[in-house]
This record gives C-alpha cells, structure tokens and sequence, in this order.
C-alpha cells in the first residue's frame, strides 16, 4: 500500500463498475418514452459521472417540461433492470477487500444514493466501505468535493481516485492525492489536462498501487 494513505475515495461508474450498459438501456428507455430523439453510445458516455437531470439538459437537450417524466422512467427501468446490469472490473473485488482492511474507503459518485448502495450490495462489496455518499435530490447542484471535504482527514492522508475530469477537479480542489484511471468512460486527454498526480491504465495497475 502507498505509505500514508488512510482514506480511499473511489468514484463508482467506470472506476470500480462497468455499469455502461444498464445505464444505456436505462437513458434509452426513458427517452423513447418521452417521444425524444435517441442518442449515441459516445454521448451516453459523455453523461456518466454527471447527475441525471443536468446531463439531460446540457447533453441530451431534454426541455425542461419534460425532465422530470425522462427521470422519472429512467429511475422506474435502473431500479427494476439497470442496476443489475453492471459487472466490477476484474480485481476490483478482492483489491476492495485486501485494501478495506487498512484504510477506510468512501464511495463518492453522482449516482442517486440508494442505487449507488444496491449495486454495491449486488456485487458482494457493500460492507466494505466506510461511507457511501451520492447524489440526494435535496441538494443541487451536486458537489463532489463536499462530499469529499464531509469526511474530516488530513488531505496528504487521503487519494480520490475516478475516471472522469470531475473526479480528479474535485480531488485536487480539496487538496488531496488525486488518481485517474483510464480504463472506463472519461476521455484520456481531459483526465490528464485535470492534472491527476498519479494515472493508472489497468486495475492491475491500481492494485500495485494501492496495496
């Protein structure tokens, strides 16, 4: 394990799940539901990591009169169908569990709260982490590095680690060791204009790292 490290931030979509097809299938649904038109698999890729209702306007060009029906059919497949559509990357698990052993790990991600636990509940890795925070419907916008800065830790004590540009700004905004890894959605060259202090190209990769 890095020397010094006590506390392990993890985003959950494409940093510790493929999780890509669920919520495809889930995006995909809702929009047709709604008589919107369909988007590619690139631009799906694009919305993960961001909170739903602010991806559908920005990226999805949902209007606001509709957002809240698109939500509402997105959640009504992901509850019933998309969470269980997901897979942890290989080693993932057992890094998770050799690594709960000495240092807390937190899941931070822009996933509704209860799926993010259901997933993880799903694949056997629930009771590994220390806390679980995402998105809640009562806070907007969402703030990633609040939820970090929420656990109290000395920051030269404490990595986030993420495949989105998001995840590495809102780690070095709360001045902590920042990991990108580039195996799931986020864009190579975005992560590393983000300035992460350490990249990973494999979970193999993270394991020696993290262990």
């Amino acid at each position: 394990m890095k020397s010094g490290l006590k506390h392990v931030f993890f985003d959950l979509d494409g940093t510790l799940a493929d999780s890509f097809l669920g919520i495809k299938n889930g995006i995909q649904y809702a929009l047709q539901k709604s008589d919107e038109a369909s988007i590619n698999e690139e631009t799906i890729q694009r919305m993960v990591g961001i909170p739903l209702a602010q991806s559908l306007e920005e990226i999805c060009g949902v209007h606001t009169t509709k957002l809240n029906q698109v939500i509402s059919d997105f959640r009504d497949y992901y509850s019933k169908t998309g969470l269980y559509e997901s897979e942890l990357y290989s080693g993932v698990k057992p890094l998770l569990i050799s690594l709960s052993r000495n240092v807390k790990i937190h899941l931070v991600t822009a996933k509704p709260t209860p799926f993010a636990k259901e997933i993880l509940k799903y694949h056997g890795v629930d009771e590994v982490f220390t806390n679980v925070m995402g998105w809640e419907e009562q806070l907007t916008p969402f703030d990633k590095g609040k939820l970090i800065l929420s656990v109290k830790c000395n920051p030269q004590e404490a990595i986030m680690i993420g495949d989105k540009q998001e995840d590495i700004v809102a780690g070095r905004d709360t001045g902590i060791i920042t990991a990108a890894v580039t195996y799931g959605y986020g864009k190579e060259s975005e992560l590393l204009n983000a300035n992460p202090d350490f990249v990973f190209h494999t979970t193999e990769q993270l394991s020696e790292f993290l262990l």
